[in-house]
């Protein structure tokens, strides 16, 4: 049998000049590495961040910025057109809480997405400090980068929990402490910037001169000048939940009283986020760095604000949940000797099933807060590169779980209130 052949040598062809050297392909290192995203040229590719690029980080949060709302349009329009009062009336709660949850969620996608306002854009991976674009060849500052986007989002979140700008004047894990004052010096090592706070927080760039090893991130001016304005501390999305879980228990059992009054668990609410940024924000998650270990303070703080949110939450999980839990009921003939009274009827059955989901499903916050918390160290230097990974790692956790905690709780809130208005009359 005939064999063919091939030449693998370069054509030549000496009378014309021509010379045509093949090009050997690299090897593939790793699945990774053939991605869509990575066969662009590093110019127009964001920064490493850690290793997690923008593209996917902010799909997750984008998922749930679509469902949130949709739920809330869903559920306001039902509102309108329910024709039972008490439904339509739970169904508004439900928007409320879904809209507010998607305007949140819009600017923590707009973070994750690296598409900040024009004065923030030396915050955004893949640009200097001047803002320009530069694609992943300047990598010095993506570390720091993604604390600071950290603390922004983090503080959105507890702003949409509450509605509350948390102030921190903690610094990023491993950095020299700087005094927070009217001027912060941000993101660098060799050339530094301030924001100056004036009324209205209106920032001004400026030029400090302060030594190499000293890093600060002023989240706060990125998170007021995301959000636009200051958000005063008005409770919206939880204690809208919780009175809406309330009505949903007094339908199921038909009126039976909880231990805790529906008003004062809404009102704890809004205690329990405030002890959870003391424990986010100002103890810095118990965190220090080589420089300055956690100090007796800092684990009070910590340590107060954590376990007194636990505290606080469990009270209130356990008012919502009491009448439904006890089977308890108010001058039914058909009470059993020890004066409980199992939910019989089909449709309660749905309304104490809801509860009992929509309520038991927020033990998974504390749950992703520790987790979280465990899985970076309490002294690490962020800008070593297994460091920074892993509290991009970090991050991406917490993007992932407090997003299907959010779409299940409030999305899930939305949509049973939604459908409940079908035998509800």
């Amino acid at each position: 049998m005939a064999a063919i052949k091939f030449d693998l040598a370069p054509v030549t062809d000496a009378e014309n000049g021509v010379t045509v050297k093949l090009i050997q392909q690299k090897d593939i290192s790793s699945a990774w590495s053939n991605l869509p995203f990575k066969q662009l040229p590093g110019q127009l590719r964001y920064g490493n961040m850690g290793g997690i690029p923008p593209f996917f980080r902010s799909g997750i949060v984008r998922v749930a910025f679509a469902k949130l709302s949709a739920t809330g349009v869903l559920s306001a329009l039902v509102a309108i057109s329910a024709s039972d009062r008490e439904a339509a009336f739970s169904c508004a709660l439900a928007a409320a809480v879904n809209s507010v949850a998607a305007v949140h969620y819009h600017y923590i996608l707009r973070i994750r997405a690296q598409d900040l306002p024009s004065g923030l854009l030396q915050f955004s991976s893949g640009r200097n400090l001047k803002g320009e674009w530069v694609g992943d060849e300047d990598k010095d500052y993506d570390d720091a980068k993604l604390f600071l986007q950290e603390m922004a989002v983090d503080g959105l979140r507890h702003s949409d929990w509450a509605v509350n700008h948390a102030y921190s004047h903690t610094t990023p894990p491993c950095t020299r402490a700087f005094p927070t004052s009217t001027l912060c010096d941000v993101l660098g090592q060799h050339e530094y910037f301030s924001f100056r706070f004036q009324r209205g927080f209106k920032i001004e760039p400026v030029a400090l001169d302060v030594h190499a090893d000293t890093l600060a991130v002023c989240h706060n001016a990125l998170f007021a000048a995301l959000v636009g304005t200051y958000i005063p501390c008005l409770q919206v999305t939880l204690p809208l939940m919780v009175l809406d879980l309330y009505r949903l228990t007094d339908h199921a059992t038909q009126g039976a009283t909880s231990w805790m009054d529906q008003y004062l668990a809404a009102a704890l609410m809004p205690v329990m986020v405030l002890l959870g940024v003391m424990y986010r924000f100002y103890a810095n998650e118990l965190r220090g760095n080589e420089e300055h270990s956690v100090d007796g303070l800092q684990v009070l703080v910590g340590v107060v604000g954590f376990v007194g949110s636990c505290v606080v939450f469990g009270l209130v999980v356990s008012g919502i949940l009491d009448p439904i839990e006890n089977e308890l009921c108010v001058g039914r003939e058909d009470a059993a000797s020890d004066g409980r009274c199992p939910i019989t009827d089909t449709k309660l059955k749905y309304d104490r099933d809801a509860v009992r989901i929509l309520t038991y499903v927020w033990i998974g916050y504390p749950i992703v807060s520790i987790i979280s918390r465990v899985m970076i160290k309490t002294y690490g230097k962020p800008s070593e590169s297994q460091n920074c990974l892993t509290y991009a790692q970090y991050s991406l956790f917490k993007d992932a779980s407090y997003a299907v905690l959010d779409v299940v709780s409030k999305g899930g809130l939305a949509l049973y209130a939604c459908y409940r208005t079908t035998w509800v009359q």
